[in-house]
Order: structure tokens, then sequence, then C-alpha cells
């Protein structure tokens, strides 16, 4: 992780929705472009990539303390 990101990372971690904000922002069509080249076709078949990215960035805003 770049500096940037880690200094908006932590600032995130303590609250700062703007943080959370940016990083979705800067981070989410490299998410988005991982989960498509990697998911199988099985998985791809049940859910859309869209809702796969979805789910993982909840899961780990929820326990954002924790990274």
């Amino acid at each position: 992780m770049d500096d940037h990101s880690l200094g908006l990372f932590e600032h995130a971690r303590s609250g700062n929705r703007a943080a959370v904000e940016q990083l979705l922002t800067e981070h989410l069509p490299s998410v988005r472009a991982y989960v498509r080249l990697r998911a199988g076709r099985e998985v791809r078949e049940r859910e859309s990539c869209s809702d796969i990215v979805q789910s993982a960035c909840r899961e780990v805003l929820a326990d954002l303390d924790r990274f």
C-alpha cells in the first residue's frame, strides 16, 4: 500500500468517513477488475462481480479496526 492510501486507511480506521469514501473512490475500480478476472465461471453465474465486491467491502468496513 502506498503512503497516501496508508494515511487514508489510518484515518478511515479512526472513523473518518471522508477517508473511507476516498479509499473506495480510488480503489473500487481495481477491486472490481480483480474480481472480474479472478472469479470463476460458477461464481459469476451465481453472483455478479458488483455484488461480490459490495459484500467484500461491507465485511472489511464492518471490521476495519482489525485490519
